[in-house]
């Protein structure tokens, strides 16, 4: 899931949480490979700037992520 936080010179920036599969570890590399990609395929406007490893998110009961 990607949300928007306060970015002093941006105005906003790009945060994202990743969910790793089963047995993957999200570390440096995998962070790095995945902030290349996104600037590749979107452009770098899109740069993330946080990736925080989560175990999961929260779900609505029609299996939709929750937004708060």
């Amino acid at each position: 899931a990607v949300v928007g936080y306060p970015h002093d010179i941006k105005g906003q920036g790009i945060y994202a949480y990743i969910i790793a599969k089963e047995g993957k570890v999200i570390d440096d590399v995998i962070k790095k490979e995945i902030v290349q990609f996104v600037r590749s395929d979107i452009g770098p406007i899109a740069t993330i700037d946080i990736i925080q490893a989560a175990s999961g998110l929260p779900k609505t009961r029609s299996g939709k992520i929750m937004r708060r």
